[in-house]
């Protein structure tokens, strides 16, 4: 079953919520990597900046009246050193209402709300999310998208890119 979520962007007071959420984005893509946990409170300095950078967006999903996970929306490009476009950062829904189209009707509705260009990009060992992010781009672009493998001492993994 499809259930279409409500995508908004989080005020400010719940970014506890998205710093609490983040520790569960977090396990699971660490246990993905078979990597250890990231340590408690590790997402605050990251996301801070989604409170104070115009160009990082935090957004809570919904369906219904449930949060059932969040999105980062953000400009920082893993290709280009000047990027005039946008990135998914993070995409996490609950485990509970995983599987039912919440995530991908998620992505889409951040493509459509921000027209342009897009990378969106997974890490090699995190194969969970390349499979995720590889079908809903493919979806969303009719095939249209281009992927690159990149390797640095950053970042190991898949980026797509295409326009909305």
């Amino acid at each position: 079953m499809m259930m279409q979520p409500t995508v908004t962007p989080a005020p400010a007071q719940a970014q506890p919520l998205i710093e609490r959420l983040y520790q569960l984005y977090l396990r699971d893509v660490t246990a993905s990597n078979e990597a250890t946990d990231a340590p408690a409170g590790y997402a605050a300095p990251y996301l801070a900046r989604y409170w104070h950078d115009p160009a990082c967006v935090p957004f809570l999903l919904s369906c219904e009246t449930q949060i059932v996970g969040f999105a980062l929306v953000g400009t920082n490009s893993r290709l280009h050193t000047t990027y005039d476009g946008h990135t998914c950062n993070a995409l996490f829904v609950l485990r509970h209402v995983r599987r039912q189209g919440i995530g991908a009707a998620a992505a889409h509705t951040l493509f459509e709300s921000f027209p342009g260009v897009w990378e969106i990009s997974s890490h090699a060992a995190n194969t969970p999310g390349c499979t995720f992010w590889r079908a809903t781009v493919d979806r969303f672009t009719h095939g249209r998208y281009n992927e690159v493998w990149l390797q640095t001492t950053a970042w190991r993994g898949h980026v797509q890119s295409f326009s909305s």
